[in-house]
């Protein structure tokens, strides 16, 4: 299950995933967020790129990530579905 969602100010292409699921997977999170656009990258607070194949954090609500998309209006259409 997706946390909250929200558009980072200042980087409008990116948006701000938080509190998913310990299990989700880095191959779901990109099959779910690309029907809304290209992503450019995705990458946690620590700056790791979307390389690693599970998502793992010490956050208590779940694991937190950042999406890029190549075009603002992806991720706001990201953000409103």
């Amino acid at each position: 299950p997706l946390g909250l969602c929200f558009l980072m100010s200042g980087q409008n292409s990116t948006i701000y995933v938080g509190g998913l699921d310990r299990s989700i997977e880095l191959s779901q999170v990109q099959a779910i967020f690309i029907t809304f656009g290209e992503i450019s990258r995705i990458y946690t607070a620590h700056g790791l790129e979307g390389i690693v194949t599970h998502l793992l954090s010490d956050d208590h609500a779940g694991p937190s990530i950042f999406i890029q998309y190549v075009s603002p209006d992806d991720a706001k259409s990201a953000i409103d579905n």
